[in-house]
């Protein structure tokens, strides 16, 4: 469900049931989705500290990392990619708005919301957005997690 509420979209807490073609295995994998919001905006253009930022921010949550790949974009931003053994951390940033979407997606023991702690004090954002989702756990189910600075993380249900 998705509501304007005179200041954009915001996403309520959605089920999506889907019947499975075989039983879902359990990955107990965690798909987080975060919107980063007044960051620093040399820091989101500066490649090298992105990069060592995502590499810092997966061995965090415990993941093993694989390789990255990252690049500068002419004007301004930042994409880029850490492969992980379980799965993956992503960016592209906006420099010139303050803002950066980030996706973390981990399997097994990693603890994905100690990754999004690092990032949001490397890129000094003063409010983030979360959306967490559940993979290979049956019908989805999607979690919307605001975050302003000083907040905590208290668990992701």
């Amino acid at each position: 469900m998705f509501i304007d509420g005179g200041q954009g979209l915001q996403l309520n807490y959605v089920t999506l049931a889907i019947a499975p073609l075989s039983p879902m295995p359990d990955t107990r994998g965690l798909h987080l989705l975060i919107e980063y919001h007044g960051c620093c905006p040399q820091t989101l253009n500066d490649v090298v500290a992105i990069e060592a930022l995502l590499l810092n921010a997966a061995r965090a949550a415990g993941a093993t990392v694989v390789t990255s790949t990252f690049h500068r974009f002419a004007q301004n931003g930042v994409s880029g990619v850490v492969v992980v053994q379980e799965s993956h951390l992503s960016i592209h940033t906006w420099p010139e708005h303050g803002y950066a979407a980030v996706d973390i997606y981990t399997c097994g023991a990693c603890v994905p919301e100690q990754a999004h702690l690092v990032i949001r004090d490397g890129v000094a954002a003063q409010q983030t957005e979360q959306l967490t989702v559940r993979r290979g756990q049956g019908p989805m189910r999607i979690r919307r997690q605001p975050w302003s600075i000083g907040d905590s993380i208290t668990g992701t249900d």
